[in-house]
């Protein structure tokens, strides 16, 4: 599984989480259920309040401020997989290109390898056009002798 994916799954499971313990402590504040000793607790005056109203308020204020990191985390998660899709994208485009090229360099090294071998073909044309050249002159030099006038 890819990373990517694995983070959106933990944000969704954090952000579920968070409303089953907002809900579990939203209960003592249901009016539906009736009046229930926490709802009780809650009406009381400040200085009469007990800890198990300060931990329902702290309970409560941790789930919010965990449902409100849990926005953070999936607005990260969001960029992450934008990124990844953006990344994704360059990489095929690069692909693509490195594939031309590889198509491109096998041609020019085709060509090299023809040229290479037209080249080493009128070398050896050359030196055979010179040989027979060097003996056609000296052949014509041998019919062609002159022989000093005599003194």
């Amino acid at each position: 599984m890819e990373v990517s994916t694995i983070l959106l799954l933990a944000a969704v499971l954090l952000l579920i989480g968070g409303l089953i313990l907002l809900t579990h402590v939203g209960r003592a504040y249901t009016p539906t259920e009736g009046p229930r000793h926490d709802q009780h607790l809650a009406t009381k005056r400040r200085g009469d309040r007990t800890m198990t109203d300060v931990v329902a308020g702290t309970a409560q204020e941790r789930v919010i401020r965990w449902m409100e990191e849990g926005q953070a985390v999936l607005d990260s998660v969001r960029g992450m997989l934008h990124e990844r899709t953006q990344l994704k994208m360059v990489a095929e485009v690069t692909q693509k290109e490195g594939e031309r090229l590889r198509h491109e360099g096998d041609q020019l090294r085709a060509e090299v390898s023809r040229l290479t071998a037209e080249t080493e073909r009128l070398r050896t044309e050359r030196a055979e056009s010179a040989q027979w050249f060097t003996a056609l002159m000296k052949e014509a030099a041998s019919r062609l002798r002159i022989e000093p006038p005599p003194a």
